[in-house]
């Protein structure tokens, strides 16, 4: 096709301008920010006994073995409400064993996945963690999962969980 040379000179200039118009429009979107792979993770709750345990330390242990807080570092204590928090780095090991202490108090609770979670710690988490313990006792449940006397993972401390419930579901319904 034989386009007259104005035409093509008139097109050379708008496919120009056009292309001149390109990247210069300030109402561009700009671009969208890099999306920041997370480096640490959350666990929360609250640590009672039907009363909140005020000023119990909180210490969490991982399946090889590493104590949050780090030796040295400062403790992690809970609120008056019971209530604590700890970030925990992506590379710590579960299933963790979270452990709250105030004076002869001791009460354990399982955390089975490196995520945010809510792990309250009460006499009934310690009671799911004495049956996920080879021996029954939650206190040495961090060291039989360290040295691998018993498996613990999401299913794991779900089945205990409904075993729980069974065991005081008659309970439960005798009170209302």
């Amino acid at each position: 096709m034989n386009l007259p040379m104005v035409s093509r000179t008139a097109a050379s200039l708008l496919l120009v301008g056009l292309l001149a118009g390109c990247g210069s429009d300030s109402t561009a979107p700009a671009a969208a920010p890099a999306v920041v792979a997370p480096t640490t993770f959350t666990v929360a709750g609250t640590a009672a006994t039907g009363a909140a345990l005020d000023g119990a330390t909180i210490t969490i242990i991982g399946s090889d073995g590493t104590s949050y807080p780090a030796a040295g570092a400062a403790p992690i204590v809970t609120g008056a409400d019971g209530s604590y928090s700890i970030v925990l780095p992506l590379s710590a090991k579960p299933p963790f064993v979270v452990t709250a202490v105030k004076n002869d108090v001791s009460l354990v609770s399982v955390v089975a996945e490196a995520k945010d979670s809510t792990a309250n710690v009460t006499p009934v988490t310690n009671l799911i963690a004495s049956r996920l313990s080879s021996s029954g006792d939650p206190a040495k449940l961090a060291d039989e999962i360290k040295n691998k006397a018993v498996t613990v993972d999401a299913a794991a401390v779900k089945a205990k969980v409904a075993e729980i419930i069974a065991l005081i579901q008659p309970l439960m319904d005798a009170v209302g």
